[in-house]
């Protein structure tokens, strides 16, 4: 869900993926967004801009997540 909204509507505020896909505040995104990152998938600048990496891109489109 978080790879296909950045690859739809490109880079995000770290806080503006929080209240899209976490509205209640349970803080249970914040384990997803920290194994993304983990893992290559994305990158978080250190002004919390979100972005989808060329490797997480490739790995969107090999695994078809559209």
């Amino acid at each position: 869900m978080v790879l296909t909204h950045l690859k739809q509507h490109g880079t995000s505020l770290y806080d503006a993926l929080s209240v899209r896909f976490d509205p209640n505040h349970t803080a249970e995104l914040q384990p997803v967004l920290r194994g993304l990152k983990e893992y290559g998938y994305i990158d978080v600048s250190p002004d919390k801009m979100v972005t989808i990496t060329t490797f997480g891109l490739q790995q969107f489109e090999a695994e078809d997540l559209k």
